[in-house]
């Protein structure tokens, strides 16, 4: 990939100064030994490893997570530069992007933060705190992973202008939402699994005693959400993390997003009844337990104890508490959305008033694109989503292409049986409306729906929750709905980029955190995810048929490109692409559009730069080469016939005469004489009409008649006899047309 000179954004400049990293040819064969060996090689420097134009594979664990670099950015492996491939993509051809953050192993550590950090175009501040206010909400402590993420997809949504403005940030949810089960309801009773970590949050010092004693807050082990672990406090492996120092960080980011006050005490009173309403989710429990239960939850929820009680039997209340906390992140998710906004409004604003376009009517009639960065922290997800729009070929640009005429060889049966069992495990999450998973999902979705209907409607009219439920006048209950984006409609609409985290080992976090290498690695654990995903099929079925990054159609591209030399039509862009030297495969023209490899496209979008970087030349400058003669104003005279080719240059006569803008006049002539040729065409003064020369002067030997010398010219008025004999004549042929005076009378008219 050459430099580039980008005349849109200084972003694109220096982007790969260090020059392009190595990846497997067009032609090459890659094999899994290959590819473990290639891979092992960028881990131990650091370095992310690009399988083809659109996919990196880092390999990253929580003992690089935990390390921080010189300039204090997180130690984990990101390519920057897949990030800035798909942004000029974006810019360039305007069209819409994904990038999907994805690993093929539980214990990887999410990378949504520094992979924004690290974005072309600047991420406003206040997505950083939102995130930080959010994860607590999304994320719990595993066995084998110290903060998993238990959300199906969540996304941050870019949109900016062609010259690299952000006008609008926002984060989402998909619609599968949380997994509230497995973070709160059915917690696994071994040791290692805590609970969404907001609950412990809420249980620290930081709670100041007012509160403590208005939500009667108790011991994680009073509450049946907490204890089935028996695990209350983050692993030890981790030198860094402390639940009290992440409290303070958590509420600090709620104020500074918006939630504080009033809004705060409501959130952290609703977050408390729904761990006092934990305790009665149980058919085990006494009666006069459920009766104090649902008595101090309801008072911390703001509803009626005899609704929770009565009108919602024990399965419901698990369901009631599951739809609750969906809203809830929902809520947080808006807020943090508007405070987003806000901060980008007053940038533009700032911008503005410093004489930038305004951000009101000038952002909304100028182009806008945008890319969307999707974190799936599951694997199963990540691969059926990864491997789907890889090898299915009826779906997406594989489609396009396939339809186009591009010629496209299907994959192999072992990896096409590969693909449909890792899509039907995640079927309702890709929006696969015809398997059983996704009847199941819309079953538990309407059961929740129902349940959060019957009891919206008993929630006091003032309390925090009547918000949260209800954050839209008029509109009814929309927990999961509203504000969610729908992962399989971003997937197909876009040009996806995909960005793959491989775990270097199956050991136990804590040995590999403790271990002196570090460089972690067991080939056989890398060696299985890489089969498993068929990253070798993978290779091989982009780099050799289906690696295009960019696609025109007819008209499109010899717009474009006709200033490098395409002309119109079909034929005139084949040849064009003949001449390039593109006809390998680079670059092929189907039915209707034209398909680029990146190298191709990125070598054509480098020469347009370069050549909008040229300067037309003026004409008018003397040396500017296009009415230059190549000689040297400070060279001799060409040499006449006449010249001797020995003394000439030091003749007085030769040398050229001095400048009429300065200095004395100049005595000798400005040509050689040889090279003085009189006349209109150098054949001497004979014949030539001499009537416009200006008699007036003696031209002594310049040529702007300023310096000539003047002539004393006399005047003399005519008699008075004169004029009345003129007069007379006049008044007496008047009547007489010119041309018979002319030639009868031979005279002229007097005037």
């Amino acid at each position: 990939m050459a430099n580039r000179y980008s005349v849109y954004s200084n972003h694109s400049t220096g982007l790969s100064g260090a020059g392009p990293r190595p990846s497997p040819a067009q032609g090459t064969q890659v094999s899994t030994t290959t590819l473990l060996n290639a891979l092992h090689s960028f881990y131990t420097a650091g370095q992310p490893y690009q399988l083809d134009a659109g996919t990196s594979l880092v390999v990253n664990s929580w003992l690089t997570a935990t390390r921080t670099t010189p300039d204090g950015s997180n130690g984990s492996t990101i390519d920057r530069d897949l990030a800035r491939r798909a942004w000029e993509h974006a810019r360039r051809r305007a069209e819409d992007g994904c990038i999907v953050l994805c690993s093929t192993h539980q214990s990887t550590p999410s990378l949504l933060e520094p992979y924004l950090a690290s974005f072309p175009v600047s991420t406003p501040g206040t997505a950083f705190t939102a995130l930080t206010a959010l994860r607590p909400f999304l994320s719990a402590v595993t066995a084998f992973n110290p903060s998993y993420s238990l959300y199906s997809a969540l996304a941050a949504c870019y949109t900016f202008t062609l010259q690299g403005n952000v006008i609008s940030f926002k984060l989402a949810l998909s619609t599968s939402g949380i997994n509230v089960q497995k973070g709160l309801l059915d917690i696994p009773s071994e040791q290692g699994y805590r609970a969404f970590d907001v609950f412990y949050y809420l249980l620290t010092s930081a709670s100041t005693p007012a509160e403590r004693e208005f939500l009667d807050l108790k011991d994680p082990s009073s509450y049946t959400f907490l204890n089935r672990s028996s695990t209350y406090s983050p692993p030890s492996y981790l030198p860094t993390v402390d639940d009290d120092a992440a409290a303070e960080d958590f509420r600090a980011a709620l104020k500074a997003i918006g939630i504080k006050g009033a809004l705060q005490r409501g959130l952290l009173s609703v977050l408390a009844g729904l761990l006092k309403l934990g305790n009665a989710t149980s058919f085990l429990v006494d009666q006069e337990v459920l009766e104090e239960v649902c008595e101090e939850a309801g008072g911390l929820l703001g509803v009626d104890p005899e609704v929770l009680l009565h009108k919602c039997p024990t399965d419901d209340r698990g369901v009631l508490v599951t739809g609750i906390y969906e809203a809830l992140v929902d809520w947080v998710i808006n807020k943090a959305n508007e405070a987003i906004a806000s901060e980008i409004q007053v940038h533009l604003e700032n911008d503005s008033s410093n004489g930038s376009p305004p951000p009101g009517g000038h952002w909304s009639n100028e182009d806008t694109v945008s890319i969307t960065v999707v974190d799936i922290p599951r694997p199963a997800l990540g691969k059926g989503a990864a491997m789907r729009g890889v090898f299915d070929d009826n779906l997406g640009i594989n489609a396009e292409m396939k339809e186009d005429g591009v010629p496209v060889r299907p994959a192999g049966h072992s990896v096409i049986n590969e693909m449909t069992n890792a899509v039907a495990q995640v079927e309702a999450d890709l929006g696969v409306t015809t398997g059983h998973a996704w009847r199941e999902r819309e079953q538990e979705l309407d059961k929740r729906q129902g349940v959060l209907e019957k009891i919206g409607v008993e929630v006091e009219p003032d309390a925090f929750l009547q918000n949260v439920l209800f954050p839209v006048e008029n509109e009814g209950i929309t927990a999961g709905g509203r504000g969610r984006f729908d992962l399989a409609t971003t997937l197909s609409s876009s040009r996806v980029w995909y960005h793959i985290s491989i775990h270097p080992t199956d050991d136990a976090l804590e040995s590999i955190i403790s271990t002196p290498s570090p460089a972690v690695w067991s080939a056989g654990c890398v060696s299985r995810q890489l089969r498993d995903w068929r990253f070798p099929e993978w290779a091989n079925r982009r780099l050799k048929q289906l690696d295009f990054t960019a696609d025109f159609d007819v008209d499109e591209f010899v717009s474009r490109y006709s200033s490098l030399g395409c002309m119109e039509g079909k034929d005139g862009v084949e040849n064009w692409i003949l001449e390039r030297g593109w006809s390998n495969g680079d670059a092929i023209v189907g039915h209707q559009r034209i398909w680029m490899r990146e190298n191709a496209w990125w070598e054509a979008e480098t020469m347009l730069d370069i050549k909008a970087d040229e300067s037309p030349a003026n004409p008018f400058i003397y040396g500017s080469g296009m009415l230059d003669t190549g000689f040297s104003p400070h060279m001799g005279n060409p040499v006449g016939e006449s010249t001797s080719l020995l003394g000439g240059g030091d003749n007085p006569q030769n040398m050229p005469a001095a400048s009429v803008m300065g200095g004395a006049k100049s005595m000798t002539p400005s040509v050689h004489p040889t090279m003085n040729m009189m006349g209109d065409y150098g054949l001497g003064p004979k014949g030539d009409d001499r009537k416009y020369d200006d008699v007036g002067y003696d031209m002594t030997g310049e040529l702007d008649p300023e310096f000539g010398e003047p002539k004393h010219i006399e005047k003399e008025s005519i008699t008075l006899s004169r004029r009345i004999w003129s007069s007379v004549v006049l008044a007496l042929t008047f009547w007489i047309p010119s041309f018979v005076l002319r030639y009868v009378g031979r005279m002229k008219r007097l005037m």
